[in-house]
């Protein structure tokens, strides 16, 4: 600490965010906090708890959501490369409701894109 007769910065000395971290469960709060900060009465703390209750809640659904969203794209994915890998002609079909055939390098880099979309979705 400075103890020169030349230090006459006082507010350098004070922390504003002491206890600011957390409310006190005062029904009179002091106004003896710096800078007129006042701890937090209890309509306050409880309003924020519940309000990180709520997000706690948000972010927990949200991933629920996600890990069903990316179980079923992996059940899509295995029956895909299932059909591809057990067909043994595979097709598209055009507008105009005729077949077109892949060729035999059509075909394996379809396999292999079946593979990849496997290996990204059920890691």
């Amino acid at each position: 600490f400075p103890h020169s007769a030349e230090e006459s910065d006082y507010v350098g000395w004070v922390n504003p965010t002491i206890e600011t971290n957390r409310g006190r469960w005062f029904f009179c709060t002091p106004a003896s906090r710096p800078f007129g900060l006042v701890a937090a009465a209890p309509e306050a703390q409880l309003l924020f708890e519940q309000e990180e209750r709520a997000s706690q809640e948000e972010s927990a659904a949200e991933a629920a959501k996600q890990t069903e969203e990316r179980a079923q794209a992996c059940t899509r994915a295995r029956q895909r490369l299932e059909n591809f890998n057990n067909s043994r002609r595979i097709y598209r079909e055009l507008e105009n409701g005729e077949r077109q055939w892949y060729s035999e390098e059509e075909i394996a880099l379809t396999r292999q894109k079946a593979q990849k979309a496997v290996e990204e979705f059920c890691d």
